[in-house]
């Protein structure tokens, strides 16, 4: 075999080779603009104003969209009957991350509730305490919802935070023994969930 033919099969070699590579690079760079190509789009801005209105019953009196820890989130007030809430909201999906008290309008007691309040205090050990919250519901409606759901004896009730949504975590002991977990809305007085416990 002749050099002028063994050069000719190199170079022949050569181009393949690198028309290959040029396809494999063409290949995955058509593959990730089809991947990236499948970009989520971000909520109008309205369209937000108007499901933050509608789920928790106040008025948005700002909102911007913003960069937040890698996400792109709204992040608006909310004035409400108890108050201003700062809120954040994901851009792409709509859901509420975060909402959280920035001012409240609690509502003052009379001397007469507050000597009713104070005549009433340790007669009874089960009895849900008596305070304002940052929450849409008192304590006491919410004890009311969850013993609406569940029929029993009330044991007790906390304030929680789940994903985000303040809830009101109320404890029922039924007439089999069970322990029954009742999580309500503190805003809306919404059932969360209802947990059965042996």
């Amino acid at each position: 075999m002749s050099w002028s033919r063994l050069g000719g099969i190199v170079i022949k070699r050569k181009y393949v080779l690198y028309s290959l590579v040029i396809l494999l690079v063409g290949l995955m760079a058509g593959m990730q603009t089809m991947v990236l190509g499948k970009e989520e789009k971000v909520i109008e801005m309205e369209k937000v104003k108007e499901m933050i209105e509608s789920r928790y019953a106040g008025e948005v009196t700002s909102i911007a969209l913003e960069q937040l820890e890698g996400q792109v989130v709204y992040r608006g007030h909310l004035k409400a009957k108890p108050g201003t809430y700062q809120i954040t909201v994901d851009a792409y999906e709509g859901r509420v991350q975060h909402i959280e008290p920035i001012a409240l309008a609690l509502p003052e007691q009379s001397a007469d509730e507050a000597e009713a309040e104070s005549e009433t205090d340790g007669q009874n050990e089960h009895a849900a305490p008596r305070m304002e919250t940052s929450a849409g519901i008192s304590l006491d409606r919410a004890r009311e919802i969850a013993m609406t759901e569940v029929e029993g004896r009330f044991d007790g009730i906390e304030v929680e935070q789940e994903n985000g949504v303040m809830v009101f975590e109320v404890e029922i002991d039924t007439a089999a023994e069970q322990e029954v977990k009742v999580q309500v809305d503190a805003y809306t007085g919404a059932i969360v969930s209802v947990v059965w416990e042996d």
